[in-house]
């Protein structure tokens, strides 16, 4: 799936001026990317976890907590 998007240091300026909103995301290695300013202001790349990847953990993680529901304490740090 290849798909064209409108993304880098100049991205958010024109949007505003065609009344469009924030620049696109995209998702890559397990992160969603995205524009952002640094302190100082100036473009920046920014990651937070992929909600796919997150999601999947998640539900991997009930799926052990329920099977270990009744496992002892001390075996489970073990």
């Amino acid at each position: 799936k290849t798909k064209i998007i409108e993304f880098g240091r100049f991205a958010e300026e024109r949007r505003n001026k065609r009344g469009e909103g924030k620049p696109e995301t995209f998702d890559f290695l397990g992160f969603t990317h995205y524009c952002s300013k640094s302190q100082n202001g100036k473009f920046r790349v920014k990651r937070t976890t992929s909600r796919k990847k997150f999601r999947a953990k998640l539900k991997y993680f009930a799926e052990w907590l329920y099977q270990n529901m009744h496992t002892e304490i001390g075996d489970l740090i073990k």
